[in-house]
This record gives C-alpha cells, sequence and structure tokens, in this order.
C-alpha cells in the first residue's frame, strides 16, 4: 500500500513537472511571437523614417535643380544683369542649401527621435508582455499545483513545491540560455 501510495506521489509530480513544462513551451512560443512582431514594427518604422528622408532629399534636389535652371536663363541677357542676376542666385542657392540643410538635420533629428521611441516603446512592451507572461505561468502553475497535487498536502507544501519546482526551472532554463 505505501509503495502505491509513493509511486503516486511520484507519479503525480511528474505530471506537474510535465504540465508545467508544456506550459512553459506555450509561453515560450507566444513570446517569441510577440519578439517577431515588436521586430516587424520597428522595422516598418525605419522603413518609413527612410521613405520620409528620401522624400525630404529628393525635394530639396528638385529645389536646387530649378534653381540651376533659373540662373542658365538668366545668361542670355546682358552682362551687368548677368552678374546681378548670378550673385542674388547664388545667394539664393546658399540661403536655400542652407535651408535645405537645416531642414535634412530636422529631418535626421526627427527620425532619430521616432527610432528611439519606437525602440523604447517595444522594449517597454517586451518587457509589460514579459511580466504578465511570468504573471500568467505563476497563477497557471498555482492552479495546476491546486488541481494536481493531493490534498493531503497544505497549502503552504503545496506553495514551497511549486516556488521549487519554478526555481528549478527557471536556473534550468538560465543555463541553456548562458552555457558557461
Amino acid at each position: 500500500m505505501r509503495e502505491l501510495f509513493l509511486f503516486a506521489i511520484g507519479a503525480s509530480i511528474t505530471l506537474s513537472v510535465f504540465l508545467i513544462s508544456l506550459v512553459e513551451l506555450l509561453f515560450t512560443s507566444r513570446r517569441h511571437k510577440a519578439e517577431k512582431k515588436a521586430a516587424a514594427e520597428v522595422a516598418a518604422l525605419k522603413t518609413a523614417h527612410e521613405e520620409t528622408l528620401k522624400k525630404l532629399t529628393e525635394e530639396s534636389e528638385a529645389k536646387l535643380k530649378e534653381v540651376e535652371k533659373q540662373v542658365k536663363a538668366a545668361d542670355t541677357d546682358s552682362d551687368k544683369e548677368i552678374a546681378d542676376i548670378r550673385k542674388e542666385y547664388e545667394d539664393k542657392i546658399a540661403a536655400l542649401t542652407e535651408q535645405s540643410k537645416k531642414a535634412l538635420a530636422a529631418a535626421k533629428t526627427k527620425s532619430k527621435k521616432f527610432e528611439e521611441e519606437a525602440k523604447a516603446k517595444a522594449e517597454e512592451y517586451m518587457k509589460s508582455r514579459q511580466r504578465e507572461v511570468e504573471d500568467d505561468l505563476m497563477n497557471l502553475v498555482l492552479s495546476v499545483a491546486k488541481k494536481v497535487l493531493p490534498s493531503g498536502i497544505g497549502y503552504a507544501g503545496q506553495k514551497t513545491l511549486v516556488m521549487e519546482a519554478l526555481k528549478e526551472l527557471k536556473a534550468e532554463s538560465d543555463d541553456t540560455k548562458n552555457p558557461a
């Protein structure tokens, strides 16, 4: 009878460890999906950032080309007018170039800020999701433990067994993530 009871306890603990491992596998899969989704969102933000920079550059180049066309049209006038017009347009080109440099620098600053914000949001999201997954796992493990562990063990004993099992699983998980 005692052997049967010990066998039942061993089977119960084995089943509990198996169920906990299964739950850990499920949540690990969900975490990987969340990480992939966050990486895709960051990639989309980078693409949008690059497109904005490209558009600003093209607009600046178009403005410069327009100014150059105006300078060439002024060549047909008299020498004095050409010198005056050339001087005027060179000043405009310098101002537009300076403006476009400032606009490009501002766009780069904005895009860096957007990228940093996106990274921070993604990291914050990942941390909150990880906390949620850990909380859900803890609740699930406690729920499973209440159902699986024999009722003869008190709540404190059940809690101790579950916490020890979780520590062991976490240690095993850390060992697989960080091999020496």
